[in-house]
């Protein structure tokens, strides 16, 4: 995904001990390529090495506020970006999550920086949740973590993230499959059931149940469906006639 792959070429220029410190949108560069996305950060004019603004050096001359704010930029950033003592590392942490924010919403977290530091001074982090329609918890928890205002209660680097973008994927890949089971009675041919069963066809319906005839594991046995939760006991006393047989 486009999150993954930006999230990976910071991680990269972390383990070089190489901050960014003024992560957004302007300074990410995409392409396609066979599929895939291949991300170029640039504008890394107030980046350094080390973790502090103050100590840490930098890669070239730092940007001014006044040039970053006049793009939009600083609505990416982190609240101790404007006090000039944040922790590389921890910006870039925030500035990952936020970009998050803009690809899951499709909308900059804040106008500007004003914005961004009263939002996080209500609220204490950004939040996707009813910012689009159906946005999954996992997301919204990712976001939230990552940029919490407090440093402390951050995602604690970006490999971290990577972790828990990972666990988010594997989450909502794990729901889409729960949501995709076939209700039975709706099945139609060749249609997978729960419990590894494939409906070859159906077989018709009488007044308690559906019968479908179905395959598993090359063998083919009649299913048959209730029609209605009240005539579950007539049906469980009819299976347990026919294992006698």
């Amino acid at each position: 995904s486009l999150l993954r792959s930006i999230a990976e070429t910071i991680a990269y220029a972390h383990r070089r001990v190489l901050t960014h410190r003024a992560l957004n949108p302007q300074c990410v560069w995409v392409r396609s390529d066979e599929g895939r996305f291949a991300v170029q950060i640039t504008d890394w004019q107030t980046a350094s090495r080390g973790d502090t603004s103050s100590s840490g050096t930098s890669a070239t001359s730092t940007r001014s506020y006044a040039d970053l704010a006049e793009l939009g930029a600083t609505a990416y950033f982190a609240p101790e970006w404007e006090w000039g003592i944040g922790d590389g590392f921890a910006l870039d942490v925030f500035g990952v999550g936020a970009i998050a924010y803009h690809i899951i919403t499709g909308r900059p977290p804040a106008a500007g920086y004003a914005e961004l530091a009263q939002q996080l001074s209500q609220n204490g982090c950004l939040s996707v949740l009813n910012q689009a329609d159906a946005i999954p918890d996992v997301l919204d928890r990712l976001v939230r973590r990552a940029t919490a205002a407090d440093p402390a209660h951050r995602t604690p680097d970006v490999a971290e993230f990577l972790l828990e973008l990972d666990k988010a994927r594997e989450e909502l890949e794990t729901t889409e499959e729960q949501q995709a089971v076939v209700d039975p009675l709706e099945a139609e041919t060749g249609a997978d059931l729960e419990g590894g069963f494939t409906v070859e066809r159906r077989l018709g319906r009488g007044s308690t149940a559906l019968a479908l005839l179905v395959r598993k594991d090359n063998e083919r046995a009649v299913l048959k469906v209730s029609l209605d939760p009240r005539k579950d006991v007539r049906l469980a006393a009819e299976a347990a006639a026919l294992a006698t047989i």
